[in-house]
């Protein structure tokens, strides 16, 4: 009686196709899912739970939810060569040594107060947003990408962002 319900001409022809983009995004999925100190428990128990929560929405493997974590975590030692190139310049150094002085008065430190530092500073000087916004994820993180700048900024606190800040514009002036 099986075999009446079983026949190879309704096998698919057509072999399968492995899609590792596709399991990617499927693992970044699961991740997402799982709950934060399930996670915690799979990278390190030495990475702080909301570090976690603040990475874990870009990345699809456990390696990358330990290598954003890791970004900031630890003060860059290293900056993206591509991001260098890009935001290495002497103007921008200008442009985050104007930011500096804005964010040493902030008595406020979180996301939206932030946000509002970023379009006000732009306004004034008549330029986009952006051109603090980039330059200054490279400067926290030595990297250029990752989670909002905004969570990642009050994630980090203002003495460890005025100080990475300053590092990055001390490195670029030298």
């Amino acid at each position: 009686m099986r075999r009446e319900k079983f026949s190879l001409e309704k096998v698919s022809k057509n072999p399968a196709v492995f899609d590792e983009q596709k399991l990617l995004w499927l693992n970044g999925h699961y991740l997402n899912a799982l709950p934060i100190e399930d996670l915690q428990k799979r990278v390190s128990a030495d990475i702080p739970l909301e570090t976690i929560d603040l990475v874990r929405t870009r990345c699809h493997t456990l390696n990358a939810v330990i290598a954003q974590a890791k970004t900031l975590l630890e003060d860059p030692q290293e900056y993206d060569p591509k991001g260098l190139e890009k935001h290495g310049s002497p103007e921008v150094s200008t442009h985050l040594e104007t930011l500096v002085k804005r964010l040493s008065n902030e008595t406020t430190f979180d996301p939206d107060t932030l946000e509002n530092t970023f379009k006000t500073l732009g306004e004034e000087n008549q330029i986009k947003p952006a051109i603090y916004i980039h330059p200054c994820r490279l400067a926290l993180t030595g990297v250029t990408v990752g989670p909002s700048l905004y969570h990642l900024m009050a994630h980090l606190g203002k003495e460890t962002c005025l100080r990475r800040l300053q590092a990055f514009i001390s490195r670029q002036v030298v």
